[in-house]
């Protein structure tokens, strides 16, 4: 894909420099695409990105979230629906272009009163909830959410790594997809980029 990404600037006779934004695996892309370019690229914005730990350490149990997922609309089922910043057509390009967009049922009708003592009989408060998913796949998403809260952050950080210019800032109350619950927060980062981008040129002008 980095490759791609090459052509395609040099078929839009878009030579550089560059300033890299991504997200999730597309940091992985970007990182090949920077192996490529590496004179070119001036600055990188990495939102919730993947690294080369990122596989091993997680360890993200794909098929079992996939299958607990089932037929449930993935934008609904964590929140971004709600939580989008987007305007609406903006976001209605993002879920038509979306492989995992699914039309979701809806919610089951209330019962009427009359079924409520049934209901009670089966104690279903005094039992936990089957629920998605056998014991093993939740305990597997119980041990995933662990390591996300104590392995993300820190793998996260080594991509400073990449430059002696860099900084970290974390965006609380939001889930991967910051790019779209907190586009402003990925403008402030990519503005602070070219900030320094352009501070630097006016250096390099000044010493010849």
């Amino acid at each position: 894909m980095a490759h791609e990404l090459d052509l395609l600037l040099q078929a839009a006779h878009l030579p550089g420099p560059y300033v890299v934004v991504t997200h999730s695996y597309g940091g992985i892309i970007a990182r090949e695409f920077l192996a490529r370019r590496l004179q070119d690229v001036v600055g990188m914005v990495f939102g919730d990105a993947e690294q080369e730990g990122s596989a091993t350490v997680m360890d993200v149990p794909w098929e079992i979230l996939f299958r607990l997922l089932g037929d449930l609309d993935y934008f609904a089922t964590v929140g971004l629906d709600e939580e989008h910043q987007l305007r609406p057509e903006e976001w209605s390009h993002v879920k038509i272009d979306s492989e995992r967009t699914q039309s979701i049922n809806d919610a089951e009708n209330v019962e009427s009163v009359s079924s409520c003592d049934r209901l009670r009989q089966k104690q279903q408060i005094q039992k936990p909830a089957t629920g998605r998913g056998t014991d093993r796949e939740l305990q597997v998403i119980r041990d995933l959410v662990d390591r996300l809260r104590t392995k993300k952050e820190p793998l996260q950080r080594a991509i400073l790594g990449l430059s002696r210019l860099s900084q970290f800032v974390f965006i609380g109350k939001t889930g991967h997809n910051v790019q779209l619950t907190r586009p402003s927060a990925i403008a402030e980062q990519l503005k602070w980029v070219l900030d320094h981008v352009v501070s630097a040129t006016r250096w390099f002008k000044l010493l010849g």
